[in-house]
């Protein structure tokens, strides 16, 4: 079978399967697209079996066909209950001698004024990201305990950087949760005998449907309520996203493929003794905000989106006041 597109990159020597690759199962969430997808892929073309979950069920029946056997598709939404549960139990008679690894790919992004979200639109966010990695983990947990498998969990640079600006607070605080929830998962985990891993990868920028629909989501935001007081400042916010991920560039397609993300996991599961965290494509620039003072980041960025407001003297003020305060912590 001709290979998709993006695995041309890929040597004859990348799809020879060895014996411990053609035992291995791992169960990934979020396969429809993106992350999700591009690992399917690789682990499928390693010569490992995959058990792909995701809500979009007539993606899953056109990612069957494409990976053919090695590929099983279950359809799960993992912030529904029953369905959880119901793929727990066709997960369990496909898969009965256990799992190697469970990815949790299955996420979504979010931004918009705090006090603007509705409650649907808040604990949605918090239940995919947050209560739904739990909920997965939970109902595949002694499929996994069979094999002493490993738990990969995907987060984000801003969750490494402790990093939350105006606008991404739901989306911010459900990274950072699952930060947390990771570190109290592993300490439990290693508490078993055998003890089971827990890592998580610290993602930057990857070139995904996700990212497309982030580059947009403030203007959206705006859009949606125009009438609100926090609209022109999100239309603010929406330029400076658009200039930092600068999506459809030659440079952004080369440098962050999801398929870099792809060859990070099968090196995460195939390692001996993993790290308790992996960084992959994390920007300088939030690096060096992982540096700086929280009341310092507070006053820059509310100085940077009032300077793009307000113009004119008041920029310059607004400045003033951001170089001010960080001269102060300085000493």
């Amino acid at each position: 079978m001709e290979q998709p597109r993006d695995w041309q990159f890929l040597s004859r020597e990348d799809y020879v399967s060895t014996t411990r690759r053609s035992s291995t199962c791992v169960l990934l969430t979020g396969v429809a697209s993106g992350l999700g997808l591009a690992t399917a892929r690789m682990l499928v073309h390693e010569g490992m079996h995959v058990i792909g979950l995701d809500r979009e069920a007539g993606a899953l029946d056109v990612l069957a066909a494409e990976l053919g056997c090695r590929f099983r598709p279950v359809a799960c939404d993992v912030a529904n209950v029953a369905s959880v549960a119901q793929a727990s139990r066709v997960v369990a008679s496909m898969q009965p001698d256990g799992l190697d690894a469970i990815v949790h790919f299955a996420g979504l992004h979010s931004a918009g004024a705090l006090m603007d979200l509705v409650e649907g639109e808040f604990a949605r966010v918090l239940d995919v990201n947050v209560s739904g990695v739990w909920r997965v983990q939970r109902a595949f947990f002694s499929l996994l305990q069979l094999r002493r498998g490993r738990t990969l969990l995907i987060s984000s640079e801003v969750a490494r950087a402790r990093f939350c600006h105006a606008f991404s607070g739901a989306y911010a605080l459900s990274k950072v949760c699952l930060d947390h929830f990771a570190v109290a998962l592993r300490q439990e985990l290693q508490l078993l005998q055998p003890p089971m891993d827990v890592v998580v990868l610290h993602l930057g920028m990857f070139a995904t449907p996700m990212l497309g629909r982030a580059t947009t989501c403030f203007g959206a935001a705006a859009e949606r309520q125009p009438a609100s007081p926090f609209a022109p400042a999100l239309l603010a916010c929406d330029a400076l996203v658009r200039w930092y991920c600068h999506p459809g560039t030659a440079d952004h397609t080369a440098r962050f493929s999801p398929e870099r993300v792809a060859q990070k996991v099968l090196e995460v599961l195939e390692v001996r003794r993993p790290r308790n965290l992996y960084t992959l494509n994390v920007s300088w620039a939030m690096r060096l905000v992982a540096l700086i003072p929280s009341a310092v980041l507070d006053v820059a960025i509310v100085s940077g989106l009032r300077a793009q407001l307000y113009g004119g003297g008041l920029a310059a003020r607004e400045a003033l006041t951001a170089l001010l305060t960080a001269v102060a912590y300085l000493f």
